[in-house]
């Protein structure tokens, strides 16, 4: 006696609708959950402990620098342990992070945890090289009590951006996560200061503009130090503002900044006006110097 197995239309109509509904709905949520997971959002993924690195490091591809930072503008995490910008740290910690140069030293320190709501925590720290890509982890280690400290000298690479990943966990559950970019840039500074005018009269305001032509951030403020020619040499002077703002401007790669100066108290003659700048993330500072007249 032989049985035959027939499918219906029907059957398979449904069957195939099933699996349809499957893939629509339920592998992309779980693809969704993990990647958000990975890039911040505090919403909790199915995983491994022991594979959180792999992950990272397979959701931490991206095509260019300025998609790093970008991403980096856009992270959320849970708040619950570390703070956040709605919430106060139940817990001290610090981490290095921005522009620093080649060979410095990158740190993570978690202080002793006494809220009662988060003892057992244990951390997992990640730090890995994000650009040039593909990402490469270059330490990981795992801490099952507080205090704890790490210390790792970076490469002697230039422009590099790495991240630093702190994951506290309970058991199997992500309770909060502590995350740090840090850049290196390119160990150059190439910058120039320009006047309106070369030559002005006493009342008359002196624009200065300080032009960023090379690949690094650089960093300068409202201070400047002025000189007046006495037929021989440069011999510093009061400036005419007596006071400064001490405030840090930030000027991009190919952008500028200029500043405004009153040209009063000050006698007819030749001037140069100095201002420093420094290149972020470098041991680099110029003097940048320009001349000009005052006419009486």
């Amino acid at each position: 006696m032989s049985i035959e197995n027939r499918n219906t239309p029907i059957d398979l109509a449904i069957v195939i609708f099933i699996i349809t509904l499957f893939l629509m709905l339920v592998l992309p949520s779980l693809s969704t959950s993990i990647d958000k997971f990975f890039r911040g959002s505090p919403e909790e993924s199915e995983f491994r402990r022991e594979d959180i690195g792999d992950l990272l490091v397979k959701n931490l591809t991206f095509n260019s620098k300025e998609e790093i930072f970008n991403w980096v503008k856009s992270l959320e995490t849970p708040g619950r342990l570390f703070g956040s910008a709605y919430s106060s740290p139940r817990v001290a910690h610090s981490i290095s992070g921005g522009h620093i140069p080649p060979g410095s030293e990158a740190f993570v320190y978690v202080g002793t945890l006494f809220d009662e709501e988060f003892q057992g925590i244990s951390f997992n720290v990640f730090i890995i090289r994000i650009w040039p890509q593909p990402p490469i982890i270059l330490y990981e280690k795992a801490f099952n009590s507080t205090p704890f400290k790490v210390s790792y000298d970076l490469p002697d690479d230039e422009d590099t951006i790495y991240g630093i990943f702190v994951y506290a966990f309970n058991d199997s559950e992500v309770v909060d996560i502590l995350k740090s970019l840090i850049v290196v840039p390119v160990q150059e500074v190439k910058a120039r200061m320009i006047l309106d005018r070369e030559v002005y009269r006493l009342g008359d305001t002196l624009t200065l503009t300080i032009v960023n032509d090379g690949p690094t951030y650089i960093l300068t403020g409202y201070f400047y130090r002025l000189f007046k020619w006495n037929g021989s040499s440069w011999i510093e002077v009061p400036p005419p503002d007596k006071t400064f703002v001490s405030v840090g401007i930030l000027v991009k790669p190919g952008n500028s900044w200029s500043q405004q100066i009153l040209l009063e108290n000050l006698e007819p003659g030749r001037y140069k006006i100095v201002k420093t700048v420094d290149g972020e993330g470098t041991d680099i500072t110029l003097n940048l110097e320009a001349v000009f007249t005052i006419e009486g």
